[in-house]
């Protein structure tokens, strides 16, 4: 357990230091995180809902270099 508990704290810290940055590996990142969390009912899937729908808008892609 102590594994998947460094790892997953890693991969936030990771993820709080590249959406700054806007490192565009962490775009496709955040995509999947996304879908699987659309199978967290009913939360999740509010939430990874929301997060979708501003991921794909125009200025957020832009940020990330993702055409």
């Amino acid at each position: 357990w102590l594994l998947v508990v460094v790892g997953a704290t890693g991969l936030h810290v990771w993820v709080f230091t590249a959406l700054g940055r806007g490192v565009p590996a962490l775009w496709t990142v955040v995509l999947a995180l996304s879908l699987f969390g659309l199978l967290g009912f009913p939360i999740g899937t509010v939430i990874s809902t929301l997060i979708l729908y501003h991921w794909f808008k125009p200025e957020t892609k832009e940020w990330f270099g993702v055409r």
